[in-house]
């Protein structure tokens, strides 16, 4: 399942060389997983609730358009792998003429919130990722 997440670039994201600075799109595509997360019904702040919490280990991402203030952007997020302890997100962020600005995949590990150890994805994250 994949989840979309509407954006409008605003005058605080831009940097001195009047495009997006590069750190929002790494915020957007976090803002994207979030979106996702609630779309499957297990939002982040339920993750405590099961002792456990999710950390980002590894962002491959590449800025492939410009963007400027007032563009509306699209943030696709897609699972697209999963592990004992790990899973992968594949990410787009898109113009309003279906251009891909930036794209990423990002891999997060499930972790035991007492012992900050990895532990096993839970059953109902589990579900959403396609069976290998």
């Amino acid at each position: 399942m994949e989840s979309v997440l509407d954006i409008t670039v605003q005058s605080s994201d831009i940097d001195m060389n009047g495009h997006l600075n590069h750190v929002r799109y790494v915020e957007f595509l976090e803002w994207g997983r979030r979106a996702w997360y609630e779309l499957i019904r297990f939002p982040l702040e339920s993750f405590h609730s099961e002792g456990i919490m999710t950390s980002i280990v590894n962002i491959q991402m590449n800025f492939l358009r410009e963007s400027y203030e007032h563009d509306p952007l699209r943030v696709l997020t897609k699972p697209v792998k999963v592990g004992r302890s790990s899973y992968v997100f594949d990410q787009m962020i898109m113009n309003d003429d279906q251009e891909v600005c930036a794209d990423a995949r990002v891999t997060c590990v499930i972790m035991d919130l007492a012992t900050r150890q990895s532990t096993s994805v839970p059953d109902k994250l589990r579900s959403h990722f396609p069976s290998e």
